[in-house]
């Protein structure tokens, strides 16, 4: 076939140029300083429609705004004018549950609280799993690099947090085991 395209499906139906879900799905979290907001010309689905979108300090692609965004940010940056938001630091995640036209779709979110310590921008390498190789994602307050960091210490591996449990289940078996053979 002569146009024949690859890739997911998400990213072929909306505008690249804007950050969205197929951009973020199995990635770490990502944080991103606010540059300014304008009104652009978007590509959707169903045509182009003129939507106000977030521009980043960060090498991070600008995220077209919705309302639930959009009141999450109002809230960081202490006002509702879009204005007042440059300088705000926001936590941006994949959301499996966010849901359009009563379908689970998946989407882009952003955290109620400011970035943690040690999260990153899409721009840097993910951190994969010593074990499996599945990316390391942020664990309660941990960064990426601070479970890696953490699991590495603990375990001699950086494991995501799936891998840390089963090992720290093996390291609690240990000694039971230990016990059952000297008897």
């Amino acid at each position: 076939m002569k146009n024949e395209v690859s890739g997911h499906w998400k990213k072929l139906v909306s505008d690249p140029k804007y950050l969205g879900a197929a951009d973020l799905e199995g990635m770490p979290e990502i944080a991103g300083t606010i540059a300014a907001t304008a009104k652009e010309m978007v590509q959707n689905a169903s045509g182009k429609a003129e939507k106000t979108v977030l521009h980043f300090v960060e090498n991070i692609k600008p995220l077209v705004l919705n309302a639930t965004n959009s009141k999450t940010i109002s809230k960081l940056a202490g006002t509702p004018m879009v204005e007042g938001w440059k300088g705000t630091r926001i936590q941006i995640y994949y959301d499996p549950k966010v849901k359009f036209a009563g379908d689970m779709v998946g989407g882009v979110r952003v955290r109620p609280y400011p970035p943690r310590e040690g999260i990153g921008t899409i721009s840097g390498k993910p951190v994969p799993c010593e074990n499996c190789g599945a990316n390391i994602k942020p664990f309660g307050k941990m960064s990426t690099e601070q479970v890696a960091a953490h699991t590495k210490a603990k375990y001699g591996k950086a494991l995501c947090s799936d891998c840390a449990t089963e090992f720290a289940a093996k390291k609690q078996e240990e000694p039971k085991e230990q016990e059952e053979s000297k008897e």
